[in-house]
C-alpha cells in the first residue's frame, strides 16, 4: 500500500523479515527520499494487503480528515512523515477496510 498526500508517502512493506529489510535499506540509500521515518516494524501473522494491485484512488483532505482518529491529524496539514504508530494504524485499518480499497480494486 502507498499513500500519497501533499509530497510525502506513507508506505506499506510486508514480506519475509530480509525481503522487507533489504527494500527499505535500498529505500535509505535512494538520495530522492528525505525524512523517511519508520513508524512501525512489527511481525504478522497475515499479509494486511498481498491482494491489493497496483491503482490510484484519489482523495481529498476532507475525506481524509474524516477518518475517525485522524481528523484533527489532517485538517491541521500535517505531513505524513509526523504520524505516530497508533494513528499510523488507525491509518492502515481505514485503507484496508474502507473505501479507497474498494476504489483500487474496482
Amino acid at each position: 500500500m502507498l499513500l500519497y498526500h501533499q509530497d510525502s508517502f506513507f508506505q506499506v512493506l510486508e514480506g519475509p523479515p530480509a525481503a522487507v529489510d533489504k527494500i527499505y535499506q535500498r529505500i535509505s540509500e535512494d538520495s530522492r527520499h528525505v525524512k523517511i521515518v519508520k513508524l512501525i516494524q512489527e511481525p504478522i501473522d497475515e499479509r494486511g494487503f498481498a491482494d491489493w494491485t497496483m491503482g490510484l484512488g484519489r482523495m481529498e483532505r476532507d475525506e481524509l480528515g474524516a477518518i475517525p482518529g485522524l481528523n484533527d491529524f489532517f485538517r491541521r496539514g500535517s505531513c505524513l512523515w509526523e504520524l505516530e504508530p497508533g494513528r499510523a494504524r488507525t491509518l492502515l485499518e481505514a485503507f484496508r477496510e474502507g473505501r479507497w480499497r474498494r476504489t483500487v480494486d474496482g
